[in-house]
């Protein structure tokens, strides 16, 4: 989670220091940042479902 913050907040430096959202940088961190939140969710979503199979 943690992780998914810096990246968040590295987005928005970006993004402030740059004024468009079509820069190189910004697209890449961009899509780290959405792997990195999809790959959260699936954990969450993954150990609820191991809960609810017991």
């Amino acid at each position: 989670m943690e992780q998914i913050e810096q990246l968040r907040e590295k987005l928005n430096s970006l993004v402030v220091k740059n004024g468009s959202l079509y820069n190189g940088e910004i697209l890449e961190v961009s899509q780290q940042l959405d792997k990195l939140i999809y790959l959260h969710y699936r954990k969450i979503n993954d150990s609820e479902s191991a809960v609810m199979s017991i």
